[in-house]
Order: C-alpha cells, then sequence, then structure tokens
C-alpha cells in the first residue's frame, strides 16, 4: 500500500555561520513554517506559516526579541516565493492565482503587479534602488515576455516581443544592466535516415542597458581618444540607476557565450 507523506511541522531557526546560539523564532507547535528570507538590512526574517489555518506572509525579528507580524490575511490562494526589495520595505511574491504581488511591511498595503492568463508568474526581480521590478509573463502563444514596473507610477512596459521566448530577468548590482536568457538560436540538426529536423540549444543570455547612455560592455574598443576625464565623471553619474523606456527594446545584446539551456540567472548578482 502506497502511503501519502504529510508534510511536519516546522519552525523557524537562526544558526550562527561560526560562534553562537541557534534561535527557534517562530515556535509554533502544530503549524507549517517554511520558505524564510531574510531582509537584506539583517533586521527581519521573512517566511509563510499556515497557522491561521491558510498560509499567509510573516515577518519576525532576526535575534527573536518581538513576536511574529501579520502581513497578509484571508488567503485565498497558495503562494510561492518571496522576495525582499533591496531597500527591506516591500515583500515580492508570486501566487497560484497567477499573480505577481507585494505588500509594504509598514501599511500592509498589497500592491498588484501582474496577472497572467496563462500560466504563473515564476520568474521576478527587484532593482538595486527599490523602484522597477522586472519579470516574465507567458503570453497568449505560449512564449514568456518580459516586462519592467515601474513602483513609482504602477505602470508595466513591454521589454521583449513574442517572437521569442524570454525569460529569467535579473538586474545587475550596479543598476545599469538587466540580464535575461532568451530562445533565438536557430541552428537546426537533421536525421540521416528521414528528412526531420530539431531545434536544440537554442538559449543565449542576453542584456539591456537600461539607460541610453551606457554602452554596452561589449563595445569595440577604441583608444583614439582619451576620454579619462570624462568617464569618470560619466561614472559618478551612473550612481544614481536610471530607466530610459524609449527605444529600450533596441538596445538588447547578446553576450558572447555558446547557445545552451541557461536556467535562473542570479549568479549575475555577483
Amino acid at each position: 500500500m502506497k502511503m501519502n507523506r504529510v508534510p511536519k511541522p516546522g519552525d523557524i531557526f537562526t544558526v550562527p555561520s561560526e560562534n553562537g546560539f541557534t534561535r527557534n523564532l517562530t515556535q509554533s507547535p502544530g503549524a507549517h513554517d517554511r520558505n524564510a528570507v531574510w531582509s537584506p538590512n539583517g533586521k527581519h526574517i521573512a517566511y509563510l506559516s499556515d497557522k491561521s489555518g491558510e498560509y499567509e506572509i510573516y515577518i519576525v525579528s532576526q535575534d527573536g526579541s518581538s513576536e511574529s507580524i501579520p502581513l497578509t490575511e484571508n488567503a485565498e490562494t497558495y503562494k510561492f516565493k518571496l522576495q525582499w526589495s533591496p531597500d527591506s520595505k516591500k515583500i515580492l511574491w508570486n501566487d497560484k492565482e497567477m499573480r505577481l504581488r507585494y505588500v509594504n511591511i509598514d501599511s500592509k498595503e498589497i500592491t498588484d503587479i501582474a496577472h497572467s492568463k496563462k500560466w504563473e508568474i515564476t520568474n521576478f526581480d527587484w532593482s538595486p534602488d527599490s523602484k522597477w521590478i522586472s519579470y516574465s509573463k507567458r503570453a497568449q502563444n505560449d512564449l514568456e515576455q518580459l516586462y519592467l514596473y515601474n513602483v513609482e507610477n504602477e505602470k508595466s512596459h513591454e521589454l521583449t516581443n513574442t517572437w521569442y521566448h524570454s525569460s529569467s530577468p535579473e538586474f545587475s548590482e550596479n543598476g545599469k544592466y538587466l540580464f535575461f536568457t532568451s530562445k533565438r538560436s536557430f541552428n537546426p540538426i537533421y536525421s540521416k535516415t528521414e528528412w526531420n529536423h530539431a531545434y536544440r540549444d537554442m538559449s543565449k543570455i542576453y542584456l539591456i542597458t537600461l539607460a541610453k547612455d551606457t554602452p554596452s560592455p561589449f563595445a569595440p574598443e577604441n583608444d583614439e581618444v582619451n576620454t579619462e576625464d570624462n568617464q569618470e565623471e560619466k561614472d559618478k553619474q551612473d550612481q544614481n540607476m536610471r530607466v530610459d523606456l524609449e527605444g529600450i527594446k533596441d538596445r538588447i545584446t547578446v553576450l558572447p557565450v555558446e547557445a545552451s539551456n541557461y536556467g535562473n540567472l542570479s549568479s549575475v548578482k555577483g
């Protein structure tokens, strides 16, 4: 007889990297606490718990000095991945209703960013200044399309068209580029016994320069003119993240890598 495994209740713990004490932060017997994520400022830990009967988002002080605070209530569906904004003021998540949303940890106000009609939104990322959110959403032709959401005016903007599958958007740490993967390399292989063809290793890594005057890191080098002084001033300007939406679809550059089947691009944060 096949037995179905029932998830056991679990608490949220913190463990020191070297010396110190292990803390049980939630101590909620009978509840399943999961998906713990540190806030970037190191003050709180966000997690999901079903202690109310449905999975809701909670935060708790990392030192266990205060009770857990619920940020959502009256859940009508299943929540998946939690992601803090870099300023530690908001938490972004996706759910089974195929929505992408975030909650303000002070006001507990929830903002809807996107709602897919085809499948769950599984790829998303915060910009370093916490003012933009990148995500991919499946279009009617089943190909994923990239979008950029402005937190201040609550509007989404298309970054790619529906000719190619594009996903896994990730901002660079300096806020100059948005990296993503896209399946747009068409190099078919043919059968030797039948006149059939197949497309493999279609994916490559691409980037978008977010400000129109940011040069591509793969642009040809030119040593004819000394631009050292101008470059120093330009680097100061680039410390403040800027997004120029006009012509942004035309600023896509492919990285010089072999075509393959690339997945998550979280390594670009390094």
